[in-house]
């Protein structure tokens, strides 16, 4: 009884982080240094469970487990730090906060900085606010030096390259201009140290002064600097519902062959839903661009590979519109209106085959996919790029029908072509895709296939829409739209 009792418990590491004695790091290295016991007997091992009548002490103090969540919203000043204690002695923004729970602080800011901190006792919700997986945007209100340019608050939307790589795209715009300079409004999916100093410093504008105004739905509103109150029940709600949305990634993935109406699909969904469209193919052929300019072979694997590694392929956001699509700029070069050309087309299925350069571009796709909100197309989106993508659907068509549908493509864009020449191309790129060694075209095991030589796009859409509204229960919900 005594073993399936432990069995069916909490872990202690759970119970401890919950009392607010620790985070669940700090609770389990309590455990690892024999500091607390259950029922009078030191535990070491991390797997422990304990039930509700057990009684656990952390130095043989007893701890009190019926202690509620507590919810802060701290505006804190500058000049102090973000975490439990200092090495340097500096002032804890716990000491600002006369509350006999203990308290951990959710989304650090540097002492040089100030503006909104969550303090809470609940890690759980914590965690999911701040990991950088769940991508909980995070925005603030920065003065710098200088009158940043549009071109460069594009390279900021874009991603800025830092040492480990580029950024995740952002959102900015001007917020104020005055008599102490220029403030900007910077929204960021990421959790890098320091990353927006580090962003502005690398534009050439360092910050003077960054105030954090919000996590999520959290807003940090009128409240004075070095002020505090509890979380309203509103506001719990909304940051419950943004950690549970962002466990589940609001992402749509589009795979299918060449020319079945992915980029179609994918633009008209995000024009319906008002999120970002994002065709991964799109990082291919804009080196397959950049190999023809260079005068590179793009069979030669190893030339085209080290261009992959060396070119800065980031993808840009359209200011801050909504259900629009992505464009990509190489070098500081906005190369979108190349990409669709019969040359690239022709050479684009041997850049993607090329091992190492997908090496190179799978974790920016990834980066870019997985910051929600987004329709993301390709030909392995679903078994390849995002494997863990909630809903996944794969277009399927004729190679007649897509050889019909290419043409019109082209020549709305001014380019007379020959139907049969197309269809030639498409049967030997389908040959190519499916017999590659390296991702070749396949149907993911969970993705939804559709059809669509007798389908309308107007169809195709409402087909995905109400997949998505399962999928999603936000959307289900009629939830507001946002950005992505």
């Amino acid at each position: 009884m005594e073993e399936q009792r432990h069995i069916e418990g909490e872990r202690l590491q759970k119970v401890l982080a919950e009392a607010g004695i620790a985070s669940r790091r700090g609770a389990e290295e309590l455990i690892r240094q024999g500091r607390v016991s259950v029922n009078g007997q030191n535990v070491t091992a991390l797997g422990t469970r304990v039930g509700p009548d057990d009684e656990v002490c952390v130095d043989g103090q007893p701890v009190d487990r019926d202690i509620g969540p507590v919810y802060i919203v701290l505006h804190k000043p500058r000049g102090y730090i973000s975490t439990v204690r200092d090495t340097h002695g500096r002032p804890s923004v716990l000491g600002l906060v006369p509350v006999k729970t203990r308290l951990f602080p959710m989304g650090r800011l540097d002492a040089d900085s100030e503006g909104l901190i969550l303090l809470t006792n609940d890690g759980g919700l914590g965690y999911q606010l701040t990991h950088p997986r769940h991508a909980i945007p995070k925005e603030y209100l920065v003065l710098v030096e200088g009158n940043p340019t549009d071109e460069t608050l594009e390279r900021l939307r874009y991603g800025v390259w830092l040492e480990e790589g580029p950024t995740a795209a952002a959102e900015v715009s001007r917020a104020v201009t005055g008599g102490e300079g220029v403030w900007l409004r910077i929204a960021i999916r990421e959790g890098r140290k320091r990353q927006v100093r580090r962003m502005l410093a690398a534009v050439g504008h360092p910050v003077r002064r960054l105030v954090r105004t919000g996590i999520g739905p959290l807003k940090l509103g009128a409240l004075p600097v070095g002020k505090w109150r509890f979380l309203k029940g509103t506001e719990l709600a909304e940051l419950r519902g943004a950690a549970t949305e962002a466990a589940v990634p609001l992402v749509i993935a589009i795979d299918g062959p060449a020319a079945s109406g992915k980029s179609a699909l994918g633009q008209a969904l995000a024009a319906r839903l008002g999120w970002l469209h994002f065709d991964t193919g799109m990082l291919y052929r804009a080196l397959t661009v950049l190999a023809h300019r260079r005068g590179i072979d793009v069979h030669d694997e190893d030339s085209v590979a080290e261009l992959a590694h060396q070119a800065r392929v980031s993808l840009v956001r359209p200011g801050n519109r909504t259900g629009a699509s992505a464009r990509v700029v190489v070098d500081g070069e906005d190369v979108t209106d190349e990409l669709y050309t019969q040359a690239v087309d022709a050479d684009v299925s041997a850049v993607a085959a090329n091992e190492e350069v997908r090496r190179a571009l799978l974790p920016r796709q990834r980066d870019i996919a997985n910051q929600g909100r987004m329709i993301v197309v390709g030909r392995d989106i679903g078994t390849v790029v995002l494997p863990g993508a909630p809903l996944k659907v794969y277009l399927d068509a004729s190679a007649e029908v897509r050889a019909m549908r290419r043409q019109q493509q082209f020549e709305a864009n001014g380019q007379v072509v020959d139907r049969e020449d197309l269809l030639a191309d498409l049967r030997r790129r389908d040959r190519y895709d499916r017999e590659r060694p390296n991702a070749p075209l396949a149907v993911a095991d969970d993705a939804v296939v559709l059809h669509t030589d007798r389908m309308t796009l107007e169809e195709e859409v409402e087909v995905v829409m109400k997949l998505a509204k399962e999928r999603f229960p936000a959307l289900a919900l009629g939830a507001p739209r946002r950005g992505g």
